[in-house]
């Protein structure tokens, strides 16, 4: 799940991005990360009404 890699604010796809540069740099190396999201994997784009229609209980 793109979500869950990606984390929220982008948070766990900075820390993973630490760690390879930290990785990195012990080895003389250059690293990146990059995060491809897989063909068909879009969610719909919802209109304002149709989430708060979501939200009403």
């Amino acid at each position: 799940d793109m979500g869950k890699v990606i984390g929220r604010s982008g948070n766990t796809a900075k820390a993973i991005r630490t760690l390879l540069r930290v990785v990195g740099m012990k080895n003389n190396a250059r690293v990146n990360l990059k995060i491809e999201e897989p063909e068909g994997s879009t969610r719909p784009v919802k209109t304002v009404d149709q989430a708060m229609d979501d939200l009403k209980i």
